[in-house]
């Protein structure tokens, strides 16, 4: 049949008598492809390291058997059509042979639950290919490096720069309604023409032509303050509207001025005295970790991710531990800890008000501005800065960053310790510094250094920190490994009888 003689051409294609002469096919497939087939990509790998299942294949059959009448069909066809036995099926052949991924997972795990040895199937050994870099896989960046990471990188600036100017773009109308709403009283109920070249000519002593008044009127129908008819509620919400935009403004100068000095300290070095190639390279990735994606996010809104339940008692552990004041921990002593705790309490309240503020004031900005004629387009940007900012509330990038390195030095507790801590941030700059000197300094490649670093996510960490093992060497199987009771032996020894059955 079609299905058998495709799983033979495969099968032979991935034997080590075919791996020369196939060597060039698999160099010229995609990476891309591989990852959406399922199957591990070739570029720097061996094509034969596939996951077998070694001794236990005759049992992964009759589990097939009852779970996939048509899986197992097929591949009982393929495999009496084969030279090899049992022991060499592999999850790909399963996958080939019409498996669905649940059919796999329920054969899996049916077969480490075998009943015939009282409820203990063979012991599971789930994870041998894994196996972790003990320097980091500092020495395999050239590995992780794409092109598409200077697309990626300009991506990352132009979020930054164009959320901040719709950030002060949308403030800068709350500001302009705001001295609308709080002059009106001194021209009368309305604000016509005539109210504002009088009011310009009385206060900034200016004469207006018609120009000037007729872009004060197409100005002055941008605002939002008649979205509100009630005069009282238009102050509160004014008033709320002013607080935020300003709290905004500052935190948005706040950032600027935090990525200036960080590329500063960097340009020097350190720092302009003591000079320290940690504190160097720990600025820059600050800079390119932190200041820059919250720019891209940037609004009060943010402040709703200081009391995310599923992150406020990480923040306060990383607050009671990594406090300091003058340069010295607050957090040793009881009443450090007592201090660090209201002061965390008060601030987790106050950026959860302020967040909700934000919120509300925002859908009436932009609501109004919306359904108000003449400046639709510019509407529509300012409500995607804000669904951006929505969606940014928490850099997920960041977060899975932070648990894979948790993962990697937390250790079992699933905590840092100090000297966990201080290992970490070692890691992450000599990562940074062997970046720069590999394509800055050594190379000359500017524009990959700096994206090769504004890019580096978690899967490029996880491809360095996690070694390449050979899994087929050996008796490693992905998911079975001898077992010690003698009813799990015995199943053993049926699947070896079989296997030389067949061959012979």
């Amino acid at each position: 049949s079609p299905a058998p003689a495709a799983m033979q051409r495969l099968w032979e294609s991935n034997s080590p008598n075919a791996a020369e002469s196939n060597a060039a096919f698999r160099h010229r497939r995609p990476a891309m492809m591989s990852k959406i087939m399922g199957r591990q990509a070739s570029h720097d790998l061996e094509d034969n390291n596939v996951f077998s299942f070694g001794v236990h294949g005759n049992e992964i059959m009759n589990r097939l058997s009852v779970i996939s009448k048509s899986g197992y069909t097929a591949l009982r066809q393929f495999v009496d059509s084969t030279p090899r036995g049992l022991e060499s099926i592999t999850i790909d052949d399963l996958v080939d042979a019409g498996c669905s991924i649940e059919d796999i997972s329920r054969v899996i795990f049916e077969t480490t639950e075998s009943g015939e040895d009282g409820g203990h199937g063979p012991m599971p050994n789930f994870l041998p290919h894994v196996k972790l870099d003990q320097d980091g896989g500092i020495d395999r960046l050239d590995y992780v490096w794409s092109p598409w990471k200077y697309l990626w990188c300009f991506v990352l600036f132009a979020q930054a720069a164009l959320n901040t100017g719709l950030l002060i773009s949308l403030n800068w109308s709350v500001f302009r309604a705001s001295w609308l709403l709080y002059v009106q009283p001194l021209v009368g109920k309305s604000i016509q023409l005539s109210d504002m070249t009088r009011l310009f000519w009385d206060v900034f002593n200016l004469t207006l032509g018609d120009g000037d008044q007729a872009a004060i009127l197409k100005a002055s129908g941008q605002d939002f303050i008649e979205a509100i008819p009630d005069h009282d509620a238009r102050l509160r919400a004014m008033t709320v509207a002013i607080f935020v935009g300003s709290c905004e403004l500052v935190g948005v100068t706040w950032l600027l001025g935090e990525a200036l000095a960080r590329v500063i300290t960097f340009v020097l070095g350190g720092g302009i005295r003591a000079k320290s190639d940690y504190a160097a390279f720990s600025a820059i990735d600050s800079l390119f970790k932190d200041t820059i994606p919250v720019l891209g996010t940037f609004s009060a809104l943010k402040l709703a991710a200081k009391v995310h339940p599923s992150l406020i008692w990480k923040d306060y552990i990383t607050a009671a531990r990594e406090t300091t004041f003058c340069r010295r921990r607050i957090g040793i002593t009881y009443a450090g800890i007592a201090a660090v705790t209201v002061w965390f309490v008060l601030s987790r309240l106050a950026f959860f008000v302020l967040a909700l503020a934000a919120f509300c004031v925002r859908c009436i900005i932009l609501g109004s501005k919306l359904v108000t004629p003449g400046h639709f387009t510019r509407s529509v940007l300012e409500a995607l800065a804000f669904l951006n900012s929505c969606v940014g509330t928490v850099l997920l990038e960041r977060q899975l960053q932070e648990r894979l390195f948790l993962f990697v030095f937390g250790g079992s507790d699933a905590e840092y310790q100090d000297g966990e801590r201080a290992l970490r941030n070692a890691y992450r700059c000599r990562v940074v510094k062997q970046i720069w000197l590999d394509y800055w300094v050594s190379r000359r490649e500017r524009a990959a250094a700096i994206a090769f670093i504004a890019t580096l996510d978690h899967y490029d960490i996880q491809y360095m920190i996690i070694d390449q093992t050979d899994v087929s060497a050996g008796n490693h199987w992905l998911v079975l490994r001898h077992a010690v009771s003698s009813g799990v032996m015995d199943l053993v020894d049926k699947g070896r009888q079989a296997s030389q059955s067949r061959n012979a």
